[in-house]
């Protein structure tokens, strides 16, 4: 009983540490936020007027090239937090 009132006591304190830490940047969060979006937005019509000739069945329309997109960067960002954390572990 013991170990679970400092286990839940020690995951509260990581917990509150995390939503401190994201309030004092929250600018800067929302500022990150707001340029990855413009990025992801950009670079998805850019790939839309680049394959919508050539690959029409996957750059048929602009929603298809913005799910490109979001599943790139998806697929980017798990390789290299799982890189990351896998050096960082060894």
């Amino acid at each position: 009983m013991v170990r679970l009132a400092v286990r839940l006591h020690l995951q509260s304190f990581l917990w509150s540490s995390v939503v401190a830490v994201m309030c004092a940047g929250c600018q800067e969060l929302f500022t990150t936020l707001y340029i990855g979006c413009l990025g992801l937005i950009f670079s998805s019509f850019l790939m839309y007027l680049a394959e919508k000739e050539r690959n029409p069945g996957m750059f048929g329309t602009y929603a298809d090239a913005l799910w490109w997109g979001v599943v790139s960067n998806t697929v980017t960002f798990v390789v290299f937090i799982l890189r990351y954390t896998r050096l960082a572990y060894t």
